[in-house]
C-alpha cells in the first residue's frame, strides 16, 4: 500500500511548434509586489514553512500562492549587481492557478528564491515554464553563497533541461545529456555515457546505479535508448500565446553524499531528473502521460568542502544574471517528500489510504476532479466513490485486463484474472478521467 503511486494524466491540445517560434509566457507579467532580499540567519526564520497534507505518494505542497516558507538569497554571484533588490520574484494567480514568476531586474540582476526549510535528501516535483532565452535552475542543497549541485533548467539554444552543473565547484563541471538546437523540440543528443540515449538505455537494461521508482525499465523509449524522435513524441507540445500547454512537469531526486570523507567511504550524492511525458502530437496518439521519462542520472563525490559542514540546506530556484538571459521563468505546483540517504521514502509520509476530496482540494497538483477514497489489497479495490463510475485495469502496454462499473457509494471489486505486478487503473466519471499506476507486488 505504501507504494501506491498516483499519476494524474495531463491532456493537451495537439499543436505543432514551428522551428522559428519563440515561447510565449503563460500570463502577462504579474503586478504583485517583489520578494526582495532577506537574510536567513536564525532557526526561528526557518520555521516559517508551509504545512500541507501529503498526497497519495507522500508529496506535500510547499507553495500556496504566497511566499510563506520562501526567501530571496541575494548573497550569491547572481545578485552581485544589486544586493538590496536582487532578482524579480512575484506570485501570480491571474489564470486560476498559483504560480511563481521570476525574471532579471534591469536585464542583469538575478537571485535565488530558496526554501526556509533545509533538506538533506528529497524528491521534488514541480511544473515549469521557461520562456526561450533564459538560464534557470534548481539549486540542490544550496548554501548562503550559492554553492550547489544544480539541476539545469536552460531553455535556449545549446541549453539543456535536467542536466547537472556544479555551482562554485560543487559536484562537477557542466554535464548536458543533450543540447537544444534552435527550439525546445529539436535536440542534439550528447555522445558517450553521459548522453541521453546512453542514460536511458542504461536504465532500461537495469545497469543504472539505482532504480529510483518502480517500473523504471519503462523509459518510454526502445531498450537502445531515447532519441530526438522520442523527445518530440513525449516533450511538451506547444507554447502558443494564450494556450496553457507550455508547462512541463519535472522531477528531481537528490540524496546521499553527506558522510565525512566521501571519497574514502564511497558516499556519493545521487541526482536523478525526469520529465512527465506529454501528448504525442506527431502521431495523434496519447503517450503514457503517467510515465516519468529520465533526463539525467549522476552519482558523484561532492568536491566542495562545504558539502560536509552543512548537511542540510535549502532548495533554490535560480534566476541567472547576465544580459544574455533576459526571459522569465514560471513555477507552480511545487511539492516535496523527504528521503533517506539511500533514496527511500522516509517512514510515515505516505498515507495508508488514498483519498481525494472535493475538486481543488486533493492530492498531486491540487487539480483533482474525482472524489474517492480507495484501498488496494490482495488484488482487491475497495472503498467509496462519490459518483457513478467505470474502472478499467490495464497492463503497462495498455491492454484491458478487468473492467468494473457502478453507482456512487461503497465499492468492492476483486480482480478475477491473475494480473501483473504493475497495472494501470483508469477511473472515469462524469467529471473526467484519472489514471493511477499500481504496484501490487509491494502491497
Amino acid at each position: 500500500m505504501n507504494r501506491f503511486a498516483q499519476r494524474v494524466a495531463y491532456f493537451l491540445f495537439p499543436a505543432l511548434l514551428s522551428a522559428t517560434m519563440t515561447f510565449a509566457s503563460p500570463t502577462p507579467v504579474p503586478s504583485t509586489g517583489d520578494q526582495l532580499c532577506s537574510v536567513d540567519t536564525s532557526a526561528v526564520a526557518r520555521q516559517d514553512t508551509l504545512a500541507s497534507n501529503p498526497d497519495a505518494e507522500g508529496f506535500r505542497n510547499i507553495f500556496d500562492g504566497t511566499f510563506k516558507g520562501w526567501w530571496q538569497n541575494c548573497g550569491t554571484s547572481f545578485s552581485s549587481v544589486d544586493r538590496v533588490n536582487g532578482g524579480v520574484f512575484r506570485t501570480d494567480s491571474t489564470k486560476g492557478y498559483k504560480a511563481i514568476y521570476s525574471a532579471q531586474r534591469n536585464t542583469n540582476t538575478g537571485g535565488v528564491l530558496e526554501t526556509k526549510k533545509r533538506y538533506k535528501h528529497y524528491d521534488v516535483i514541480l511544473d515549469y515554464w521557461g520562456a526561450w532565452g533564459n538560464d534557470g535552475g534548481i539549486l540542490n542543497r544550496v548554501n548562503l553563497t550559492g554553492v550547489a549541485y544544480e539541476t539545469i533548467l536552460w531553455p535556449m539554444n545549446n541549453g539543456n533541461m535536467g542536466g547537472g552543473y556544479g555551482q562554485n565547484s560543487q559536484g562537477k563541471a557542466l554535464t548536458k545529456p543533450f543540447a537544444f538546437n534552435g527550439n525546445d523540440t529539436t535536440i542534439t543528443v550528447t555522445s558517450g555515457a553521459t548522453g541521453w540515449t546512453s542514460i536511458t538505455a542504461a536504465m532500461a537494461s537495469k545497469t543504472a546505479e539505482t532504480c529510483p521508482y518502480k517500473g523504471c525499465t519503462n523509459t518510454g523509449c526502445a531498450l537502445t535508448g531515447c532519441t530526438q524522435a522520442d523527445w518530440r513524441r513525449m516533450w511538451r507540445t506547444s507554447t502558443v500565446a494564450g494556450n496553457d500547454s507550455g508547462w512541463v512537469t519535472l522531477r528531481v531526486m537528490y540524496f546521499g553524499g553527506l558522510s565525512q570523507g566521501q571519497s574514502s567511504t564511497g558516499d556519493k550524492v545521487h541526482q536523478y531528473s525526469f520529465f512527465r511525458s506529454r501528448q504525442d502530437t506527431y502521431t495523434g496518439m496519447l503517450a503514457d502521460s503517467m510515465l516519468w521519462v529520465p533526463l539525467f542520472i549522476d552519482s558523484v563525490v561532492l568536491t566542495n568542502s562545504q558539502a560536509n559542514t552543512s548537511p542540510a540546506n535549502p532548495i533554490g530556484l535560480q534566476m541567472h544574471s547576465g544580459t544574455q538571459y533576459t526571459s522569465p521563468n514560471w513555477y507552480r505546483n511545487i511539492r516535496i517528500r523527504e528521503l533517506d540517504s539511500l533514496g527511500n521514502v522516509l517512514p510515515g509520509q505516505i498515507p495508508t489510504s488514498i483519498g481525494r476530496g472535493a475538486p481543488g482540494n486533493s492530492g498531486e497538483n491540487g487539480i483533482g476532479r474525482i472524489a474517492y477514497n480507495l484501498n488496494l489489497k490482495a488484488h482487491t479495490i475497495f472503498g467509496t466513490m462519490a459518483l457513478a463510475h467505470e474502472i478499467k485495469v490495464r497492463d503497462v502496454s495498455g491492454r484491458v485486463l478487468e473492467s468494473f462499473s457502478g453507482p456512487a457509494g461503497p465499492i468492492h471489486y476483486v480482480l478475477t484474472r491473475r494480473s501483473p505486478s504493475v497495472v494501470l487503473v483508469e477511473i472515469r466519471t462524469a467529471l473526467g478521467v484519472e489514471n493511477l499506476r499500481v504496484d501490487w507486488s509491494v502491497r
